[in-house]
């Protein structure tokens, strides 16, 4: 199987690794925020967090983004949505703990601005982006979605 799901919650995939710690149909439990990853390097083509990053700790971000760039196939793909750090439901669960920008794996992303700070801070891997606002719904509703490919 190299698709996974991670954070999967109601939203059980056929086909996919489907992870996570809720009472949810899931293949795997495990936190996302226990590192590393119970998973080979490469192992996975496809990977979607959907609904799910903004629930790991900031101080987790750069380790969470190491093991998807781990995990992933050269070439693969990351998908990730959630709430836009400007829409009322990021703020409206008490649970989130990140808020998300277009800029947030900035850091990362070898074309970005930030990416001579993301090597400053150890961050020595990237990912080629595509960010895109799905501001076609109400604002409580407007969702940041990246498309990541890691490169090695």
């Amino acid at each position: 199987m190299s698709k996974l799901n991670l954070g999967c919650g109601n939203d059980y995939k056929d086909g996919f690794m489907n992870v996570d710690i809720g009472n949810c149909k899931k293949d795997l439990e495990h936190n996302l925020e226990i590192f590393p990853y119970p998973f080979e390097d490469d192992q996975f083509s496809y990977v979607i967090m959907k609904h799910c990053i903004e629930h790991i700790s900031r101080e987790n971000f750069p380790v969470l983004a190491k093991e998807l760039h781990r995990i992933t196939m050269p070439n693969g793909q990351i998908f990730i949505e959630a709430p836009y750090y400007l829409s009322k439901n990021a703020y409206t669960d008490f649970t989130h703990k990140n808020f998300m920008t277009e800029d947030s794996f900035g850091y990362f992303d070898k074309n970005h601005q930030l990416r001579e700070l993301g090597k400053i801070y150890g961050i020595n891997f990237e990912f080629t982006i595509e960010v895109g606002l799905d501001r076609d719904r109400f604002d409580p509703e407007v969702n940041v979605r990246y498309l990541l490919s890691p490169v090695k």
